[in-house]
């Protein structure tokens, strides 16, 4: 294997990369559980496959303009900075008209502990002194009573008493109304702590999520590092013409990306569900194959193919990973595992990152590099194979358990041996 120099500018820009990129990946967390906080459970496969198909519009738009502008020398590469600069703080200005979610389900939320409180009050200045003694709740619950219902009762029966609390009178009489008083929102860490773990717990106890959420932080950190670095494999291919078609392969795959994203929300996840293991399996076996294929391609062309094969089946899968993974979540737990995903994708890929480029590490080219993507996927891919074949074979050891019951339950009784002497 080749080793690669990098110089300690390069390095300082990288890990300054890094960190943008960690912002936005936690702002893009950020969107989808906004998202998935205004809207109903049934929508969110829907919602996430027209949500993602929006980002990747977006971005094959960019590609587009940005490949025009390169080609045709009206800008070069630095110059497109300050056009993302400008998309960036519109977008900035424009989330501030988005309708916002009042509530916070970790921070400032009501003690489940403390029940509302019931009452009555007066509301008529003349009040008999039998309605004067009884206790002004509202009064009584203070800064507590953060809404407050208030139910007429209208007595016409001249059966009941008069002295009857509820009894509104007509002629002046006193008239009282029936309030319920919420205990008050308050800001509480430690409640925020217990609810975090509370959620995680319910999150990660589930097969399904972890089946997909452990593809989910593993791909996507495959994914980042090959999308980081195949412009320095292009290069390598097609050093002649240089990144004139880049920006072309890159809006492609935005693109097909969209489409897909879009068929992700719309088809059916029962089908994914019961067969997720196996689908794994197979994704990542592809993946693993046209990335490492990827590595030995000397065709630009070629290399412009599996790339946007590559990525459209990681945006198909990755979306209906996070519309199968949202289902089984608590209600407003979504930021908390879907950034814990995010997390554990990133710190992976800065782990390949050290492993396949920095000093400490192997150092290794642009083709190499690949190859050793190529088989993280694969290794992925085997992963989920024996996961597969374990979980395919208690399944038949289960299914033919049932079957010898069934089979015991519905066979006749022998006859008995007792007799008449």
């Amino acid at each position: 294997m080749h080793r690669h120099t990098v110089t300690p500018n390069r390095a300082g820009i990288g890990v300054v990369v890094q960190v943008l990129y960690g912002a936005y990946m936690a702002s893009e967390v950020a969107y989808y559980t906004y998202i998935y906080a205004k809207i109903s459970r049934e929508k969110y496969q829907q919602v996430t496959g027209n949500t993602r198909a929006a980002i990747l519009l977006g971005r094959f738009l960019s590609g587009v303009i940005s490949q025009i502008l390169v080609s045709t020398g009206a800008m070069n590469v630095r110059d497109l900075n300050y056009i993302t600069l400008g998309t960036q703080a519109v977008s900035l200005l424009w989330s501030f008209l988005l309708p916002p979610v009042k509530t916070s389900v970790y921070f400032y939320s009501r003690d489940e502990d403390v029940k509302p409180t019931t009452g009555t009050v007066a509301c008529d200045s003349a009040v008999q002194p039998q309605q004067q003694e009884q206790p002004n709740l509202v009064e009584q619950a203070g800064e507590n009573a953060l809404t407050v219902s208030h139910k007429s009762s209208i007595n016409e029966s001249p059966e009941n008493s008069p002295n009857d609390p509820n009894k509104t009178v007509e002629n002046g009489d006193p008239r009282t109304e029936t309030v319920t008083t919420q205990p008050k929102a308050r800001f509480s860490a430690s409640r925020a702590v217990r609810l975090l773990w509370k959620h995680f717990i319910s999150a990660y106890r589930q097969l399904p999520v972890v089946q997909w959420s452990l593809w989910w932080a593993l791909a996507m950190a495959g994914f980042i590092q090959v999308q980081v670095y195949v412009q320095l494999l292009w290069h390598e291919i097609d050093q002649q013409q240089g990144t004139l078609f880049n920006g072309g392969g890159e809006a492609l795959l935005t693109l097909l990306g969209a489409i897909s994203a879009l068929v992700a929300g719309y088809i059916a996840n029962r089908i994914f569900e019961q067969w997720a293991l196996w689908i794994l399996t197979v994704c990542s076996g592809l993946q693993g194959g046209l990335t490492l294929y990827s590595g030995f391609a000397t065709n630009i062309w070629v290399a412009y193919v599996l790339y946007i094969l590559f990525g459209t089946l990681y945006l198909f899968m990755v979306t209906m990973a996070s519309a199968i993974v949202a289902k089984y979540l608590e209600e407003d737990s979504f930021g908390l595992i879907f950034g814990i995903n995010t997390f554990v994708a990133i710190g992976v890929q800065a782990l390949l990152t050290l492993a396949t480029i920095s000093e400490r590490g192997l150092m290794l080219d642009p083709r190499d590099q690949f190859k050793v993507y190529g088989g993280y996927f694969l290794v992925l891919s085997i992963i989920y194979l024996i996961a597969a074949i374990v979980a395919s074979v208690a399944r038949l050891l289960q299914l033919r358990k049932v079957a010898t019951a069934t089979t015991r339950e519905s066979s006749p009784a022998p006859p008995s041996n007792d007799g008449v002497n």
